[in-house]
């Protein structure tokens, strides 16, 4: 059988809106050679048409982020694959992500799986000349610094929504009222768009200057915390899911809702001794009893109530006072660092907001007496001396923001420069990453407000990286 050229394939339509064509050549999975990559999968096996339950799992699994063309109800669409559902009609797979290339590389391999999974007929192109590993190693960095960026923007909008949901919540619950479905979106929408990474990140670009928002900055962090924690650890998840644990995480303050509101709004810094701090440290115990009127998990309601319990259950600062530390699980362990955390980088009527680096030292000098050393080893291995989004001055001079905090040498993170040592801005902003460029270091962790102002995070989302 010969090759088949074709100009393209159209791939779907949305909305009377062409979509873009698929370009390539035609060819079936015996023709496949290691001279083609594949640009799409467009062919398949019955099992396909229409899909299982069972099939769209493995589909979304195997392909995460991939992009399928689909026909359901007779209409064609094309979305991505953690929107299939069964008993639709696989018309092709394409679109995909950098963590996908290896499904896409034409291997002896990846022919043999393709022949047993049932997949018939692709569209490829010759393979393009092999870039070494080096430029392999820079082009995905850039490429993940640019999505990161994207997903900011992205997160951005989803959390002044969030922000107005969650202050609905609180507003419900004063009036008795349970209604949480409008949060479970919020929490459903994260999880399927995967932007508890990018929110994160908002929380020392944009700071929070009320509870609500403090709520979802704290989640987000959690969530993107706690998950790549148990990745590398391999810990348990005492959750059902990302959803349950994002929720869990957005819910630690809800007890505030109990609190008048002439204190919890208050613009003026309360005494340790007051009557009104004393009503203040009450919310605790009133969220755990309001998550177990709503039948939440016990990890859920015991994050809620010892959140702020500490090492040393005599300070002032460790409260409710009847718990022993010993009875506060890992996970609120985690979020009682980053409750502390997202405090500080907040903004608040009585202090300024603390930049992420100097955030990271005071809480560094409180483990033992206020935290677990083990879990803040863990969140200092995710979060690093500068965390994402930090702004840090580099020894030639030039400025830049904190873009990826690696594994083995935390205090060499991938850095994009933004301003050059003579102190102008730039239109293309080069990562640099210090772990390879071992002549560049940091030689400064800058607050920056002081450097762009109100405008850190519109700075961020502008970004154009190379």
């Amino acid at each position: 059988m010969s090759h088949e050229k074709t100009k393209g394939q159209q791939v779907a339509t949305t909305k009377g809106q062409q979509v873009k064509k698929i370009k390539g050549l035609r060819v079936t999975v015996l023709q496949l050679d290691k001279t083609m990559q594949i640009e799409a999968y467009t062919g398949f096996s019955k099992k396909y048409k229409p899909v299982s339950e069972i099939v769209v799992k493995w589909l979304q699994l195997n392909f995460k982020g991939t992009r399928a063309t689909i026909q359901r109800s007779g209409q064609r669409q094309s979305i991505v694959i953690e929107k299939m559902e069964p008993g639709d009609d696989l018309l092709a797979l394409h679109s995909f992500p950098l963590s996908k290339k290896h499904l896409t590389i034409v291997t002896e391999g990846l022919i043999k799986d393709l022949k047993r999974n049932g997949f018939l007929q692709f569209l490829v192109h010759p393979r393009r000349r092999a870039l070494s590993q080096k430029q392999q190693q820079k082009q995905a960095a850039v490429h993940e610094a640019n999505q990161l960026v994207k997903k900011v923007k992205e997160g951005a909008v989803v959390r002044e929504g969030a922000t107005s949901t969650m202050e609905q919540v609180f507003e419900d619950t004063r009036r008795n009222k349970v209604a949480l479905a409008e949060i479970e979106g919020t929490v459903e929408h994260i999880a399927l768009h995967s932007l508890s990474d990018a929110m994160s990140v908002l929380a020392g670009l944009k700071k929070s200057d009320q509870t609500y928002g403090h709520c979802i900055d704290v989640g987000a962090i959690f969530q993107s915390a706690y998950s790549r924690i148990l990745q590398r650890t391999k810990r348990p998840n005492v959750f059902r899911d990302e959803k349950q644990s994002l929720l869990s995480a957005f819910l630690h303050d809800v007890g505030k809702a109990k609190i008048p509101r002439e204190i919890l709004d208050s613009r003026t810094p309360f005494a340790n001794d007051s009557k009104e701090m004393q009503i203040m440290r009450s919310h605790p115990v009133h969220g755990a009893k309001l998550l177990s009127k709503m039948d939440m998990s016990v990890h859920t309601i015991k994050m809620a109530h010892y959140h702020h319990v500490k090492v040393d259950t005599t300070i002032i600062s460790s409260y409710p006072k009847e718990v022993s530390y010993a009875d506060v699980p890992w996970e609120t362990r985690l979020i009682s660092i980053i409750d502390s955390y997202q405090a500080l980088v907040g903004r608040r009527s009585y202090k300024k907001p603390w930049p992420p680096p100097a955030t990271i030292r005071y809480l560094e000098a409180m483990i033992g007496m206020e935290y677990d050393e083990a879990v803040w080893l863990e969140f200092y291995q995710i979060m690093g001396p500068y965390p994402v989004g930090s702004v840090v001055k580099l020894n030639d001079g030039s400025l830049g923001f904190v873009m990826h905090v690696p594994d083995t040498e935390p205090d060499r993170p991938r850095v994009t420069v933004v301003r050059n040592a003579k102190g102008e801005d730039l239109t293309l902003h080069p990562l640099i990453d210090l772990q390879t460029e071992r002549d560049v270091s940091i030689i400064a962790d800058l607050d920056n407000e002081a450097v762009f102002g109100k405008k850190s995070l519109d700075v961020f989302t502008n970004l154009r990286i190379s």
